[in-house]
């Protein structure tokens, strides 16, 4: 049952017992609101959702959560199609995730001159994702996150699921060093994927 939270406000553990937020609040399709909404939730409910309404990388990226729907016409989704099969499966690599460990890498801060990041991590499968965005009136194109969760012993295969190079850390080099995350654009969203070497 979808208890359409009403902007939020029937997100209750009471409720959550019994139904899941497929549609989290009314205040919805905005690329940092959205990245907010998405990093509080992550601390408390496993399940929730909202609408797609973009091809565009950096809002569809603000809008993914454990559950997405397309909220687009569909003359804009016949257009749009490559880019939102592409985007697609990028949120299909990334969504078993969620299910997983939730790690801050930033603040949560409202501001547009802020990048807000956070890692998902699955303990069971050694892999995992960050979630990385940069807003408009960030003047860095740089940052470095340490990541949390890991194997320190063990190698980690790093991708950006837009480019085909795969980089090789240690857990202990992510942890402690940390992973470099660039981005050119601002705005700009970058979501990494890694998984433990056999």
């Amino acid at each position: 049952m979808d208890t359409c939270a009403s902007g939020g406000r029937r997100d209750d553990l009471e409720t959550l017992r019994r139904a899941v937020p497929l549609w989290r609040s009314d205040f919805a399709y905005q690329p940092t609101p959205m990245q907010m909404q998405t990093f509080g939730l992550l601390f408390w409910i496993p399940y929730f959702g909202t609408a797609i309404n973009s091809a565009d990388p950096y809002v569809f990226r603000s809008q993914m959560t454990p559950a997405v729907g397309l909220g687009l016409d569909p003359g804009k989704i016949e257009a749009d199609q490559v880019a939102l099969r592409r985007l697609l499966g990028q949120w299909r690599e990334l969504a078993r995730y969620y299910f997983g460990d939730f790690f801050p890498l930033t603040e949560y801060k409202a501001g547009n001159s802020a990048w807000i990041a956070w890692q998902l991590n699955d303990a069971s499968s050694g892999g995992g994702a960050i979630q990385a965005f940069r807003r408009e009136d960030s003047p860095f194109t740089l940052a470095r996150f340490k990541l949390r969760g890991l194997d320190a012993a063990a190698r980690y295969a790093v991708r950006n699921p837009d480019s085909p190079e795969v980089l090789n850390f240690t857990g202990k080099q992510l942890s402690e060093e940390g992973l470099p995350v660039s981005i050119t654009n601002a705005p700009g969203a970058v979501t990494v994927l890694y998984a433990k070497s056999k």
